[in-house]
């Protein structure tokens, strides 16, 4: 059952945005992307974040939320309130990360080595300016949840954070699939005359 809601709730805007997991439109080079706006190239667009293409960027916001506007599972496209406090939230090695899964022991090192120290929840903050995004991915961590995104947090502009938030108002909560990749998302508003 989705836990995640088809629109933007009204109270969260361009402010409240901290950075977004970039779309992959570098590996989709050369594909048509349905209902592109510019606002899906925020995020280092140049560079491979991901496995396989990934059309569209999930934004993030200030209150630890997302808006996930493109995802292989279709329940996990839209909005998702956020989970509780966050005891980690950053930019971590996705190799490492990845290796450790593979062993429940280190895997639980590794993630107690996340939060060790953690008095007080933390806040979702972008990631500092200057910061390698090549090889890292976007780790959450709450009591009980742990959340890995397909690529890294990248930190957006205010005037890029306008775009992306008008950019998901302007699509509709009818669910398309975009068979290249398997993503589903969102389709275009259809405006009256």
């Amino acid at each position: 059952m989705p836990t995640n809601i088809y629109t933007l709730p009204s109270n969260l805007t361009a402010v409240h945005v901290i950075g977004v997991t970039p779309a992959d439109h570098h590996r989709l080079s050369g594909s048509k992307i349905p209902g592109y706006h510019e606002a899906d190239l925020v995020g280092h667009p140049q560079q491979a974040f991901t496995q396989r293409g990934k059309i569209r960027p999930t934004v993030y916001f200030a209150n630890g939320s997302r808006f996930t506007q493109s995802h292989v599972n279709d329940d996990n496209i839209g909005y998702h309130p956020p989970s509780g406090q966050h005891l980690f939230f950053g930019n971590v090695d996705r190799a490492e990360y990845r290796r450790a899964r593979t062993d429940p022991r280190l895997f639980k090192q590794q993630l107690r080595s996340y939060v060790d120290g953690t008095v007080q929840p933390c806040t979702p903050l972008p990631p500092r300016l200057g910061e390698a995004f090549e090889g890292r991915m976007l780790l959450e961590i709450y009591k009980g949840i742990i959340h890995p995104s397909r690529s890294a947090l990248v930190a957006v502009s205010y005037q890029q954070a306008v775009e992306l938030v008008r950019s998901i108002h302007g699509r509709s909560a009818e669910k398309l699939q975009y068979q290249s990749t398997g993503e589903w998302y969102f389709g275009q508003k259809i405006e009256a005359e």
